[in-house]
C-alpha cells in the first residue's frame, strides 16, 4: 500500500468477506471509483477469501487499489476422540486469533473501516482502534437481519453508524432497536444508468425474442428462482411465444435445469449460466422478473433498478424491504404475491396486455432514477463518514 499521504487525504479501508460477481461487488467498486474521483480518499479491500475473478482483480489493478487478502478458514472438526477434538477446537481458535492480529495491525494503516458485507466483521472490530470510525452496510432485507438478531446485537455497539439500502429497513431497525436508534440511516445504492446504458448495446440473438429475463443468484435459501419457472409455465399456456432466459449461477442451478427440463428441451427457457455484462440481454428483455422467498426478503433489489435505467419493465415479488419502494409501491412496475406462481403469471398477463399501463410504469420509473444518483448517494455517504 502507498504510505504517502496527501495533505487531507483520509483512507478508507472496505471489508469483504468474498469478492464475487454481484450486486453488492457492482456497488463496492461504484464507491470506490467515486471516492478516488473525488481526490481526497485512499481506498484499500480487505478480503477473508482469495478473489480470483479477473473482473475485479482488473479494477483493483487499473485503479491503483491495494487489495489485501487474510485468510480465516477454519479447520474441519472431526470426532475422533476428546483430546483430538480439543486439539483441533485449539487450532482453530489460534488461527483466528492469528486472522485477528493481520486484521488489527492492517486496519492501523487506515483511518475509517467499512464493513461492506452485512456486519460480517463485526468480531473484528472490537479490537480495532477506538480514534478509527467503524461503518457496517447491511444489504439485505429487514426480516434477514431480524433472523440473526441475536448474534448481530452482541456487535452493534462496535459500529459508529449502519447504512441500510432502504427506508422500510430503517423505520423496521428503529422499531427492533430503539436504542440504537441514532446509529442507522438510509443511502440507496448508486446505480450509474449512463454506464449500464452503454453497456447494454451489444447484441442478444434475435431468434430468442420475445422472452422475460431473470437476473439473480440460483440459491435455493433466499431466491425463489422456482417461482419463476412454475409462473412463467403457466403464462406460456396462453403465450407459446414467449421464453424465459435465467441469468445467473450458483448451487442451487443443476436442481433448477432438472425442474425445467421439458421446457429447455424445447427451446422456451434458457440457461446462461454467470454474464459479466447482462445488461444487452435485459435492455431487450419484454421484462425483468425478480423474486424472492418471503423469508429472506430484498435489501434493495438492484436489478429492478438497473431494468429502470434500461427503460425495461420490472416485476418483482413483494417482499420486505426494497422492491415496493424501488417500484414506487406498483407505480413505477410490478409487484406480486410471493412464492405465489399464480400471481405471478397473471402479472405477467396483465403486462402484456395493457401496453400503456406499461408504458406508464417505465415513465415513472425513469423519473424515480434520480433517488439511485451515483453522485447524491456517494455525496450522503461522504457526509457520513466526515
Amino acid at each position: 500500500m502507498n504510505q504517502i499521504r496527501r495533505e487531507g487525504e483520509r483512507k478508507i479501508l472496505f471489508c469483504m468477506p468474498q469478492i464475487i460477481m454481484g450486486g453488492v461487488e457492482k456497488v463496492l467498486l461504484t464507491y470506490m471509483g467515486q471516492l478516488q474521483a473525488s481526490g481526497r480518499y485512499d481506498c484499500g479491500v480487505v478480503c477473508l477469501t482469495p478473489v480470483t475473478d479477473s473482473f475485479f482483480l482488473d479494477f483493483f489493478i487499473k485503479h491503483h487499489f491495494p487489495l489485501h487478502i487474510v485468510r480465516t478458514s477454519s479447520i474441519r472438526k472431526e470426532r475422533k476422540g476428546f483430546w483430538a477434538r480439543r486439539m483441533q477446537e485449539y487450532r482453530n481458535f489460534s488461527l483466528w486469533y492469528s486472522a485477528r492480529r493481520v486484521m488489527t495491525v492492517l486496519a492501523a494503516q487506515y483511518d475509517i473501516i467499512i464493513d461492506f458485507h452485512n456486519l460480517s466483521f463485526g468480531a473484528y472490530l472490537h479490537y480495532f482502534s477506538q480514534s478509527q470510525k467503524k461503518i457496517g452496510f447491511y444489504h439485505g432485507s429487514i426480516c434477514n437481519f431480524a433472523s440473526g438478531l441475536k448474534k448481530k446485537q452482541k456487535y452493534l455497539q462496535s459500529y459508529d453508524r449502519i447504512v441500510c439500502l432502504s427506508q422500510a429497513f430503517e423505520l423496521g431497525f428503529r422499531k427492533l432497536h430503539p436504542t440504537w436508534a441514532d446509529k442507522i440511516c438510509c443511502i440507496y445504492n448508486p446505480i450509474e444508468a449512463g454506464e449500464i446504458q452503454r453497456l447494454s448495446t451489444g447484441d442478444y440473438p434475435s431468434y430468442l425474442k420475445p422472452y422475460f429475463v431473470a437476473v439473480q443468484r440460483l440459491d435455493a435459501r433466499e431466491k425463489d428462482v422456482p417461482t419463476v419457472i412454475r409462473g412463467f409455465r403457466l403464462f406460456h399456456k396462453l403465450h407459446t411465444e414467449y421464453k424465459l432466459v435465467i441469468v445467473g449461477d450458483g448451487p442451487y442451478r443443476r436442481e433448477l435445469e432438472e425442474s425445467a427440463a421439458p421446457e429447455i428441451a424445447e427451446g422456451n427457457i434458457i440457461f446462461t449460466g454467470q454474464l459479466n455484462n447482462p445488461y444487452p440481454v435485459i435492455r431487450q428483455a419484454e421484462a425483468l422478473i425478480l423474486s424472492s422467498t418471503k423469508l429472506h426478503g430484498e435489501g434493495l433489489g438492484q436489478v429492478l433498478v438497473e431494468a429502470q435505467a434500461l427503460n425495461v419493465p420490472a416485476v418483482s415479488s413483494d417482499v420486505p424491504s426494497g422492491p415496493a419502494e424501488v417500484l414506487m409501491d406498483g407505480e413505477a412496475g410490478y409487484l406480486f404475491e410471493p412464492e405465489n406462481p399464480e400471481a405471478l403469471a397473471q402479472t405477467l398477463e396483465q403486462l402484456v396486455n395493457a401496453p400503456d399501463e406499461r408504458a406508464e410504469k417505465v415513465r415513472r420509473a425513469s423519473e424515480g432514477l434520480k433517488r439511485f444518483d451515483p453522485k447524491e448517494c456517494v455525496n450522503r455517504f461522504i457526509d457520513l463518514i466526515n
